[in-house]
């Protein structure tokens, strides 16, 4: 029930669906959404299908995730606009995501790039908190046009006023006989400033 997308509240089935775009097609054998706002005033939004399960659980409207996101961003690095500055960006936010199969979304989103069956991805935020950012996504690989990522780790945490993100993978094909092994990029976001550390354990194997 509800007319506003922010406040609806209820449960939805669907069997079947297929979406259309241009000479693409994407086919969902069965999804189901449910959102609830019966405890406090932070909403449950789940959403369980064929190819990915998703929850999320927070007080910000769903049509202001957008404006959350970029005024959190601005605390460590000023990349938006000024006005991305609102008492939004005080709430606390958890989702968990899981994408257990993601080839149909990218050859209909994003075609030439693929990614690993029942790759995840689990955020908690707490912006009052010393540790405000707490995030980390996995996959078994990544292949993006031809270049192969295998066993991939993406960490993100705040503290001491900055964010920092590291990315782990086991080995970087950039081709049959060109190989990275344990490439580990990593980035430090504070004070209106961005650094960025690429180190490795083993440059190449041919």
């Amino acid at each position: 029930n509800g007319t506003d997308i922010a406040k609806v509240n209820g449960y939805a089935a669907f069997k079947k669906l297929e979406l259309l775009r241009k000479d693409k097609r994407l086919y969902f054998e069965h999804i189901a959404i449910g959102a609830d706002q019966s405890n406090t005033a932070k909403r449950t939004l789940k959403v369980d299908a064929d190819l990915f399960n998703a929850t999320l659980i927070t007080k910000v409207p769903l049509n202001k995730l957008d404006y959350y996101f970029k005024s959190l961003t601005n605390r460590y690095l000023n990349v938006f606009d000024s006005t991305y500055k609102s008492s939004l960006a005080t709430e606390d936010l958890f989702a968990d995501f899981e994408l257990i199969n993601a080839q149909p979304f990218l050859d209909f989103f994003a075609e030439g790039i693929k990614v690993a069956p029942h790759s995840t991805l689990h955020m908690e935020i707490d912006p009052l908190a010393t540790k405000a950012v707490s995030m980390q996504a996995k996959t078994d690989y990544i292949d993006l046009y031809g270049t192969k990522l295998n066993d991939v780790q993406v960490l993100m945490n705040t503290g001491a006023g900055k964010l920092n993100m590291v990315l782990n993978v086991y080995s970087l094909a950039l081709s049959d006989s060109f190989v990275i092994m344990q490439p580990c990029i990593s980035a430090v976001a504070g004070r209106n400033e961005l650094r960025y550390f690429l180190s490795m354990n083993e440059e190449a194997k041919r």
